[in-house]
């Protein structure tokens, strides 16, 4: 009999241990989501804006900008990127967009580039910032500034999906780790004692 409920106990404390183990690397994963997964999701946005830049500004300089090769591959960034795209002659003529709605993005290019953060001259070219249309209105990345042939370009990002993604994943870690406690709690006081040996 004492064999018996040493048995029962060791089930016990296995399954407790089971069950911190799981909420712990539950828990885990929701901290690292709040602290991490958003930031790395920024940077990997800022990364993708950087080579976008790096590729129109190249075609800009090589006058290929409106080749039907360049605006394919430019098509194909934007959509795999999520980025819309809107690039200005020096008469505010719309060269290149990839987005329906060019005057809004005009609007926004020229006060991007009135607040004087960027210049045609110099290394500082283009910038990469968060802002919003609005005071309340939703979170962009904004990559504006000056091409190699003197034009003038914006390209946007929406980060309200990033930061909606985040709170999906959490919700979902969340919905994990309930049943995690559930099924361990379970197999711990509902499992079938060991019969005694004979």
């Amino acid at each position: 009999m004492k064999q018996t409920k040493g048995r029962n106990s060791f089930q016990k404390q296995f399954f407790s241990l089971l069950l911190a183990v799981s909420v712990g690397t539950v828990l885990l994963c929701l901290l690292m989501n709040n602290l991490f997964l958003e930031r790395f999701y920024t940077r990997h946005k800022k990364r993708a804006m950087n080579q976008v830049y790096l590729q129109i500004n190249q075609a800009a300089e090589e006058n290929t900008l409106l080749s039907k090769e360049f605006q394919s591959r430019l098509q194909e960034m934007a959509e795999k990127y999520s980025i819309a795209l809107l690039v200005l002659d020096r008469d505010s003529q719309v060269v290149i967009t990839t987005s329906g709605y060019s005057e809004l993005l005009t609007e926004r290019l020229w006060k991007r580039v009135l607040e004087g953060k960027v210049s045609s001259q110099g290394e500082s070219k283009y910038r990469i910032e968060e802002g919003r249309d609005t005071k309340n209105g939703p979170v962009y990345m904004e990559c504006w500034g000056f091409l190699g042939n003197g034009t003038i370009f914006l390209m946007r990002t929406a980060l309200t999906g990033i930061h909606d993604s985040v709170q999906f994943s959490n919700r979902f870690m969340g919905a994990i780790a309930f049943v995690a406690v559930f099924f361990c709690t379970a197999l711990s006081y509902f499992s079938p004692p060991d019969l005694p040996d004979r």
